[in-house]
């Protein structure tokens, strides 16, 4: 369970935030490095943008951090690479491997420093898919050597003081970890019994399933610290909705598609039918519908946001160039600075409960 604090904290920042979901409905947009089909994936409190684009003159995948107008790329993790996660030190969670690199392996990066997180198997493949604040990377590993005739089974795992964690399953062969709060409460999803893929959280050393829409597939992609978890999920008729599930309740957030990621105030982006969303105090927008039409642009998909309401993704122009693109909310003045201050409350807080653990 969640500590009251963290709820009170919540509550602090929303009332300093009363009509944010009215305020934030125009964008600043920022396209982030080539068009070379380029996506970004992640982004923390201090703007810091990670994610990935192709390089067509080496057939390459190569992951990007991105900082206040400034690119730069990894190079010593294999020849292709993609970034997926960066927690507000800076830290990011990364996968190297060859081309397109469907399977590699996994390192956390900080401070120009590539450490390789170990692996389930002998031999096996890994990959990153996200990290919390204590550099606790989630993503997954073979169970054995991947040959050319065919892949191992894959766990999720836990990547933790060198040494990799088995997950587990819901019951079925496989599963993949994609999130990890401060909690170390993990969210991913794994084959049940019959075979579908269902939503799991995991806590202390517990794999539990969170249902679905009424269908038989779900899936998660993100958890905050107030375990709230989004994803996607069908319903009785098979349709795939982006979805929330809150205290293990599952609901539609009212698109067709999938939620990538939440904040810590609740707002979650997603995408579906080539177009990013936003979902915010109960009302799902289409993020085209909230930026300046003559950018030639179309949000694509929508795959970040931190606590400042930035988002992050891909945009592509009416040629099919697509580029990693940054929004940034243009609220009203007084608004923002009730958000900022908001936001100090979670900082505080944070500092003293370091300053006690110490």
């Amino acid at each position: 369970m969640f500590k009251l604090k963290q709820i009170a904290i919540a509550l602090a920042v929303a009332a300093a935030m009363p009509s944010l979901a009215h305020a934030a409905l125009q964008y600043d947009l920022t396209l982030i490095g080539p068009a070379t089909y380029g996506s970004a994936t992640s982004i923390n409190n201090a703007g810091v943008v990670v994610g990935s684009y192709y390089n067509y003159s080496t057939f390459q995948l190569k992951g990007f951090a991105w900082s206040k107008g400034t690119l730069s790329s990894f190079g010593a993790v294999g020849s292709g690479d993609y970034a997926t996660g960066v927690n507000q030190s800076g830290a990011i969670s990364l996968t190297g491997g060859e081309l397109d690199i469907e399977y590699g392996t996994a390192y956390r990066y900080s401070n120009g420093v590539y450490t390789h997180l170990g692996t389930l198997a002998y031999g096996a493949t890994t990959r990153a898919y996200g990290l919390n604040n204590s550099g606790v990377v989630v993503g997954d590993s073979g169970l054995g050597a991947d040959t050319w005739e065919d892949n191992a089974l894959r766990h999720a795992a836990m990547f933790q003081n060198g040494q990799a964690i088995d997950l587990g399953t819901l019951g079925g062969a496989q599963s993949t970890a994609r999130s990890i709060n401060d909690s170390s409460t993990v969210v991913g999803w794994s084959e049940v019994a019959g075979g579908n893929y269902h939503a799991y959280i995991y806590s202390q050393g517990t794999m539990s399933d969170l249902g679905t829409l009424g269908g038989n597939y779900s899936i998660a992609q993100s958890i905050n610290n107030l375990g709230d978890v989004v994803g996607s999920s069908t319903d009785a008729s098979g349709k795939r909705w982006a979805a929330l599930w809150d205290n293990g309740a599952a609901q539609s957030l009212g698109w067709i598609g999938a939620a990538a990621d939440i904040n810590e105030l609740g707002q979650v982006v997603g995408s579906g039918d080539n177009s990013g969303y936003l979902y915010s105090h109960g009302i799902a927008y289409n993020l085209n519908s909230l930026i300046d039409p003559s950018s030639g642009l179309t949000i694509t998909s929508a795959n970040g946001i931190n606590d400042l309401g930035q988002i992050v993704g891909q945009a592509c122009d009416s040629f099919g160039e697509c580029s990693a693109v940054l929004l940034t909310p243009v609220p009203e003045p007084e608004t923002y600075g009730m958000m900022l201050a908001g936001l100090g409350v979670i900082a505080y807080a944070a500092r003293r409960r370091r300053q006690r653990a110490m």
